[in-house]
Order: C-alpha cells, then structure tokens, then sequence
C-alpha cells in the first residue's frame, strides 16, 4: 500500500486466516471468490459514510453518481480512473445509513455485487500523543465485500478495490493520490 494512504489499518482476510494476509473466501461456485477487505479508518462512522454516499464527495475518489430512476434505487456512476467510459449503471439493493450500503453493478462487464459496512470501532488516542494525554478519536471498521469474482480476474479486482480505498483516505485526509500502476506492480500477497 503507497505510504500516502497509510492512515487507515488495513487487512484483507478471510474468517479464521491471519490478520495482514490478502485472501479470498471461496463461494459455491467453483471459478468464483470473494473479496472482503477490511480497514480501522480514525474518523466517525457517519462521516466515513458521507465519502461513500454523497456525489461531491464521491467524485474525488471513484466518481460522481446520479439517480438514474430514484424509486428503483437504480444509479449511474462514472468511474474517475477510466476517463471516457460510458457510466456504469448500479442498483442499491441495501441502504441503512450510516452503516451498510449494498449495490449490483451492470456494465458491459456483467454485474457485481459489493457490499459495504461500516461498525464504529472503539476510540483511540491521537498518534504522537502518550496514553491518557491525547485526544480520543473515533474509528470506524469499513469492510468492502465484493461477491463472485472470476478466479482470473482476482488479483487485478482485488488490486483495484485497495486503489479506490486509498484513493477515497487520501481525499478524505487532502494527501496525495496513490499511483494504480503501484497496485498492479506489487500486488497484495495471495494465499
């Protein structure tokens, strides 16, 4: 991960794999894993939910989106990292603020169901500062879940989805935008 969006904690697991590995889950079917990635972000639960459900704020980091037909939930969105694509059309199936948002993507591509929660994590002290001395700050675990990816896709998935995370801590800290190239070149360990 690019040292500018090292803010959060992050792990990439699978239940009763150690923690700091990059796995994927198998599912039912035999070609298809899933993603779950999980991060300790320090800033409240509903304001990590802000950087992934209003358009201004999610313009600086996937893209903006736009109802398409707001009483089916269906949405379009423009991915920021692929300048000149068509909008990709997504259906909210789950959203309870601030804590879960589930939607299927359809593209060109086929679709993709992602789910992500948020669960405030227990307050910590300020970096820099000794025990008992600092100021508290709010955490949130965000787990990104991405169901059924092709086996031959999941490294270049898996790959992304660290890119768009860091990309949104680094909006959301005002630091310097991490480099995809950085993801591709030295992906996450797989087990």
């Amino acid at each position: 991960m690019p040292e500018e969006a090292a803010a959060a904690t992050d792990t990439d697991t699978v239940a009763g794999t150690a923690a700091g590995t990059d796995t994927a889950a198998d599912t039912a079917a035999t070609d298809t894993e899933s993603i779950r990635i999980e991060r300790t972000v320090a800033v409240a639960r509903e304001e990590l939910w802000l950087w992934l459900t209003e358009s201004a704020k999610t313009a600086q980091w996937i893209g903006p989106w736009h109802y398409v037909d707001e009483s089916a939930g269906q949405i379009g969105l423009q991915l920021v990292a692929e300048e000149g694509a068509p909008a990709s059309g997504a259906t909210i199936r789950r959203c309870e603020a601030p804590g879960l948002l589930e939607v299927l993507t359809e593209d060109s591509a086929g679709s993709w169901h992602l789910r992500i929660s948020l669960e405030s994590a227990v307050a910590g002290t300020e970096p820099g500062t000794e025990a008992g001395t600092g100021t508290t700050r709010d955490s949130t675990l965000l787990v990104f879940e991405h169901f059924d990816v092709p086996k031959a896709m999941l490294t270049d998935i898996r790959a992304g989805w660290n890119f768009y995370l860091d990309l949104m801590l680094a909006a959301k800290d005002g630091l310097e935008k991490p480099r995809f190239e950085d993801y591709l070149e030295s992906p996450m360990p797989e087990a």
